[in-house]
């Protein structure tokens, strides 16, 4: 964050393995895989993610509001969907869903505004849950010198034929990336045989 590596703290486990739970009684969906194979691999703040979209995307349509406790309880999602990007682009949406059904009154539309106004609500505490606990990761510093005698051997050897002349040959086991640096890199105008 701002320049500094950083990763999720572990406290943020617990967390996602309560969303996973919640999320996996309204049954299985790809949302909820992504969420379970995230929180496996220990990437605790994307499963929280996947778990959210999950919880909201998965869970059965609530058709026992009223459309004027619907537009209320959206407007009070939305009102606490202000933390990040996709948070307050979620939140435009159901506004946008809202004023929909002012205009045609298909009923529809509150259900959609709900699941966003919902889904960004969510997603906003998740973030800032998730931006509170970031662990600063300690600096790494490459200079380009470093890095670009890395890749040089990583990808060619080199030989020595027999005019003297010092070729590189390309090690790289993918073709495309090969092809793409045209990888015959040689040190004089003579032609190296291959």
């Amino acid at each position: 964050m701002g320049g500094v590596p950083v990763r999720g703290s572990p406290l943020l486990k617990s967390y996602a393995s309560k969303l996973i739970q919640n999320a996996s009684e309204f049954g299985s969906s790809i949302y909820l895989q992504s969420a379970i194979n995230l929180y496996n691999d220990g990437d605790y703040p994307a499963a929280i993610y996947a778990a959210t979209y999950a919880g909201i995307f998965d869970r059965p349509t609530i058709n026992n509001y009223t459309p004027s406790e619907y537009i209320s309880i959206e407007k009070a999602l939305i009102s606490n969907s202000t933390y990040g990007l996709w948070p307050n682009q979620f939140a435009k949406s159901a506004i946008f869903y809202i004023n929909e059904y002012n205009i045609t009154r298909n009923d529809s539309n509150l259900e959609n505004a709900y699941s966003l106004a919902l889904l960004a609500s969510k997603l906003s505490s998740a973030n800032k849950l998730i931006n509170s606990t970031f662990i600063s990761q300690p600096n790494q510093t490459y200079s380009y010198n470093n890095i670009s005698s890395e890749i040089d051997q990583d990808i060619f050897s080199t030989s020595d034929n027999s005019n003297g002349v010092v070729c590189y040959t390309c090690n790289s086991n993918n073709a495309a990336f090969a092809k793409s640096l045209q990888c015959t890199k040689r040190t004089t105008q003579r032609s190296c045989k291959q």
